[in-house]
């Protein structure tokens, strides 16, 4: 079994309006996830768009009310009563964690990332964002050490509401339960069986094709990598992979600090290219932790299409679980390259 990059290309002929119906050659990308085997699909991007401006289409969230303001977040969010932890709120400089009050796990905290309720991707700062994140590790550190230790654990981010976040506040979540979701599934389950076929981790080996073949690899700075998605799922899907952690729990911060560094390069990239909105997930730790897993995740730029607020998903990916993305990832790497030059 080798780990293969594997992709169709299906054309057609259609006569095309935009040049006096001449006659013109059209295709359709169809790849597979190296890890998971899903297929996504890259279609030929019209241009268009390069997204809205937030203050344009979010006014209600940046001006309404917000219970995660300092003035609020004392009052109005949820509390953890005194038998789950030694105190109702965690606190670390200015992000404050507490539960979800809906939750989505079961382990379901929501931290918020600093006092400023309405930021671009630019605004976001490298401390608040490295205590958010640390608060994140410890909390989810604590719990699973007086409780369950064989739980999955996870970080969401919906950055501004094209992300389908529901608060302007920016915020993550950080979880754990019995459960994986989906997408984790067929990570651990890709995982599992190509450690059963090599004796290897996929991650690290699609670590090293990345970097060999050079298409999309970005960058790698003390065991953190950084590459284009061979099968992306939105424009600019930019994965990345903890070399040596097989645990969100045990990042150090040094090593965090590198993360959130290298992080807040590709967000400042999404603002420059029109994406005020994005998601992240890091994939933190896999219930039976064997040696095969490492810490990995994707963030990826999101907006509305138009004025009106279209949707940037469709039926393709609502009710056929088929990504379509319009930017070939080897083009997305030519851009997003010049993000990471002039470091080490």
């Amino acid at each position: 079994m080798s780990l293969e990059f594997r992709k169709v290309v299906e054309k057609g002929k259609i006569l095309d309006p935009s040049s006096s119906f001449e006659e013109k050659e059209v295709w359709v990308q169809i790849r597979w996830d190296p890890v998971t085997g899903q297929t996504v699909r890259i279609i030929q991007e019209l241009g268009g768009s390069s997204g809205l401006a937030p203050e344009e289409v979010f006014k209600a969230g940046i001006e309404g009310f917000c219970p995660f303001c300092p003035d609020k977040v004392e009052g109005l969010t949820p509390a953890f009563p005194p038998y789950f932890l030694r105190d109702n709120r965690v606190k670390r400089g200015e992000a404050v964690l507490f539960p979800n009050l809906r939750p989505f796990d079961l382990i379901s905290a929501v931290v918020v990332l600093g006092r400023d309720h309405f930021l671009r991707p630019k605004g976001l700062k490298l401390e608040v964002l490295l205590d958010g994140f640390s608060l994140a590790r410890d909390f989810l550190k604590e719990v699973l050490s007086a409780r369950d230790k064989g739980l999955y654990c996870y970080i969401n981010w919906n950055f501004l509401p094209a992300s389908g976040g529901s608060i302007v506040h920016p915020h993550i979540h950080a979880m754990a339960g019995r459960y994986p979701t989906n997408e984790m599934r067929g990570i651990e389950e890709g995982a599992r069986g190509y450690y059963e076929a090599t004796g290897r981790s996929i991650f690290l080996d699609l670590y090293k094709k990345e970097r060999e073949v050079a298409e999309r690899f970005l960058w790698e700075r003390e065991g953190v990598a950084w590459f284009l998605s061979f099968a992306p799922r939105a424009p600019y899907d930019t994965a990345f992979i903890f070399l040596e952690e097989r645990d969100f729990l045990e990042v150090s911060d040094n090593k965090l600090r590198v993360f959130l560094e290298d992080l807040k390069k590709v967000l400042e990239f999404y603002e420059d290219k029109g994406f005020c909105s994005f998601n992240l997930v890091l994939y933190g730790r896999s219930a039976s932790q064997e040696e095969y897993f490492r810490v990995y995740g994707r963030v990826v730029g999101r907006r509305f299409l138009n004025s009106w607020f279209t949707s940037d998903i469709n039926a393709f990916q609502l009710l056929h679980h088929e990504p379509v993305v319009g930017v070939l990832p080897e083009e997305a790497r030519k851009e997003m390259v010049s993000v990471f030059k002039g470091q080490g």
